[in-house]
């Protein structure tokens, strides 16, 4: 929904404000199909080797809402690295602190889910959620404070298979989801970068020729 993109909001000059969105990236409320769009603002990846990253200033208060960058095919074809509110613990009364989740969708197997706290360093920062190419068959989802102040971390890895065919290409891009439940914080992006660094052509030989 248009209302959910808001360029410069007041506060916020030359940043981009992602409402969230009740649905999540595979179109689910939570629990079942759900009426609604995704918010969700994405590129087409042109270049097999590429760089990509997002400044994210996002200060989630609510249980389980959710802000990030994702390898985007389809619903049922993705991969995704969020900020997340969730339990310091798996006690039912402890307190919510932010979490990195990674998250990956589709009918191949695909990596387990990786949950960390982010680093109590990194708190009340903005921070830096990136993803490139590690090679012509795998994609690196990282995280790191944008001030530079400590360095970025690998999160997770990716097959590029699950967003290997279909119609559309792979896009990029950053998403902002309640997950269905009632956080209603604002994600707000800035500093956009996209940078390719090579297409692969062919084989030969054994080579690869870009």
């Amino acid at each position: 929904m248009q209302e959910h993109y808001i360029v410069s909001p007041p506060g916020h000059p030359n940043w981009l404000e992602l409402k969230p969105s009740n649905l999540n990236l595979t179109g689910l409320d939570g629990n079942s199909n759900g009426p609604g769009g995704i918010t969700f603002i994405s590129r087409r990846q042109v270049d097999t080797l590429f760089t990509y990253d997002l400044t994210f200033n996002y200060d989630p208060t609510a249980y389980n809402e959710e802000a990030g960058i994702s390898l985007f095919l389809s619903q049922n074809h993705h991969a995704r690295l969020g900020i997340t509110m969730l339990p310091a613990s798996n006690t039912s009364n402890a307190t919510l602190i932010p979490h990195f989740h990674f998250h990956a969708i589709s009918y191949i197997p695909v990596p387990a889910d990786v949950i960390a706290p982010v680093p109590s360093a990194w708190t009340n920062k903005l921070l830096t959620l990136s993803l490139r190419t590690v090679n012509q068959t795998h994609y690196e989802f990282g995280a790191g404070p944008a001030d530079g102040s400590d360095r970025p971390r690998q999160v997770a890895m990716v097959s590029g298979e699950i967003i290997s065919w279909g119609f559309t290409g792979a896009l990029v891009g950053a998403y902002a989801t309640s997950n269905g439940g009632q956080g209603r914080t604002s994600a707000y992006v800035s500093d956009w970068r996209y940078e390719g660094w090579g297409q692969v052509r062919e084989v030969w030989n054994g080579t690869l020729r870009a």
